[in-house]
């Protein structure tokens, strides 16, 4: 029953996303959750996971939301609000987990479930609209070299701690996991520096993968294409993201967005792959900003590669 409840839920969201890829107006899907102005965090401030960022930029565009802030109505209650009458929620989706009682043993289960959530101009405050809630200014157009600053003084010190090496001049941007190693072209070659720091943050997502780190790429993984899929769907919405939480937006970069429209027919045969693959990016992120410095040393052997 749990099992059932739970694939009910997975295909729910993933209809939603998918409905969104098969759209038609790309722009409308990949520009929600790439720019800082319209990513959805609650009531205070703190940014929800890949999956429900999705989700609640979908719900943002859709309704024409300016406000970042989503909140659940009994939080609404408390902060002094009431859900404006006729307002219908977004729901986002979390892994819950409490304790039951076994075989005279206290066991902790875990189960997917969901919550209704309000963005803050669905809600009617008392004292006028909270000035916190509401919309940031809008981002300004990012030019010259300040996307390859930003990007790589997210990627330098992971790259540097995990003696991951970078090298431009490429004829194609990959990361091979037997070398350890990222391969860009050559810098000037890029139209953009958006589409530069999202390829480079897209390699680097690849890189956590490697079986010293987050160990992503075993049981064959080279000769399974649903598996190197897979693998793809994690660095794109990995990269994706830490360009959000960088303010840079790369929703000039066509091929992201082609490669994202793919996904609408391989999401609704696989419905826990967005669950799956927004989990594990968020893992990529985590090892990608977190400071301790690895000491293990890295084998450096075969020859394959992942690239764009």
């Amino acid at each position: 029953m749990a099992d059932s409840k739970r694939m009910k839920l997975f295909k729910e969201l993933t209809e939603t996303v998918a409905s969104a890829l098969e759209s038609g107006d790309t722009e409308k899907w990949v520009s929600p959750w790439v720019q800082s102005a319209s990513f959805p965090c609650n009531w205070e401030g703190k940014r929800y996971k890949i999956m429900n960022t999705m989700i609640l930029s979908i719900s943002a565009k859709k309704q024409k939301f300016k406000s970042r802030h989503w909140i659940t109505y009994r939080k609404a209650l408390e902060l002094g609000g009431r859900v404006t009458k006729g307002q219908k929620s977004s729901r986002i989706y979390v892994w819950n987990n409490r304790e039951v009682e076994k075989d005279g043993k206290t066991e902790r289960v875990y189960y997917f479930g969901s919550h209704s959530m309000f963005n803050a101009q669905q809600i009617t405050w008392e004292g006028g609209f909270p000035k916190e809630y509401e919309a940031p200014p809008p981002n300004k157009a990012i030019k010259g070299s300040h996307e390859f600053e930003k990007i790589h003084e997210a990627l330098d010190p992971y790259l540097e701690k995990h003696q991951i090496l970078l090298e431009w001049g490429h004829e194609k941007a990959f990361y091979s996991p037997g070398t350890d190693m990222i391969g860009l072209p050559h810098i000037d070659s890029f139209k953009k520096g958006e589409g530069y720091a999202l390829t480079a943050a897209h390699e680097a997502v690849h890189s956590t993968g490697h079986k010293y780190r987050q160990d992503r790429f075993k049981d064959n993984f080279f000769e399974k294409k649903e598996s190197y899929a897979f693998e793809e769907l994690v660095a794109e919405l990995g990269a994706a993201t830490l360009l959000t939480e960088l303010g840079i937006n790369p929703v000039g970069n066509k091929q992201s967005v082609a490669y994202l429209c793919g996904w609408a027919r391989k999401l609704r045969a696989n419905p826990e792959w967005l669950v799956k693959a927004g989990s594990q990016a968020d893992k990529a992120l985590d090892l990608i900003s977190k400071e301790e410095n690895s000491n293990e040393r890295k084998e450096k052997q075969g020859t394959e590669v992942l690239s764009n």
